[in-house]
């Protein structure tokens, strides 16, 4: 681990710690645990939390005064502020998105609707996505850590799944890896090959050929 990565994952754990003042559960999930997971440096910290607050001035404030070295704008949002825009809006269980600079790391602060695990990583449209940190470690779900061991990413649900962007978002990022669509990921075989620890097996039974070393 280089000491970019320990910088970035400090930072997280101190914004982790002050949060859970007022949500015990946030997590850090997104882009960032799954790039350190993979020795890269995190283009910035999406965190996760969950707060009963329904007014975004409210909500503003309680930031600010749990990162009172911190300057919070709301973003997401379209030109009239009332609606989310196309990066966002397709997550229902988000309320709003505040933005912050802290130790020098670009945190986003995503504000749900709900208790925080059970409306982030579970609903994440691919398996190379469910990655998350709390304070001290990167936790990962089966799905991930297969992705991982094969380079075969798994589509596993409707979130962000229809839009294009995401999509060619994620395929850049992974040109090496093979994708799965929604009705193979979901397969007897997939889930066989989960279970068993022999997906390249169970791969080929959906027809596909792999040169991946076994």
């Amino acid at each position: 681990m280089n000491d970019r990565i320990k910088y970035q994952q400090k930072v997280a754990d101190d914004v982790l710690s002050r949060l859970s003042v007022h949500d015990p559960f946030c997590i850090v999930a997104g882009g960032a645990p799954r790039d350190w997971y993979m020795g890269k440096e995190a283009t910035d910290l999406d965190v996760f939390f969950y707060s009963t607050v329904s007014q975004a001035g409210i909500m503003h404030r309680v930031l600010e005064k749990i990162f009172p070295e911190a300057v919070f704008e709301q973003v997401g949002v379209d030109s009239d502020g009332k609606e989310f825009d196309e990066n966002y809006r397709h997550n229902p269980n988000l309320r709003r998105v505040f933005q912050a600079v802290i130790g020098g790391e670009t945190v986003q602060f995503m504000q749900m609707m709900y208790t925080t695990y059970l409306t982030v990583v579970p609903l994440f449209p691919f398996s190379i996505c469910k990655a998350w940190y709390v304070p001290g470690e990167i936790r990962t779900d089966p799905s991930f850590d297969f992705t991982v061991k094969t380079k075969i990413i798994l589509a596993q649900g409707d979130l962000y799944s229809d839009k294009g962007r995401y999509v060619a978002k994620i395929r850049e990022k992974f040109p090496d890896y093979l994708f799965l669509d929604k009705e193979h990921s979901k397969s007897h075989a997939m889930k066989w090959a989960l279970g068993e620890k022999d997906p390249f097996k169970a791969i080929r039974s959906l027809g596909y050929e792999i040169s991946l070393s076994e």
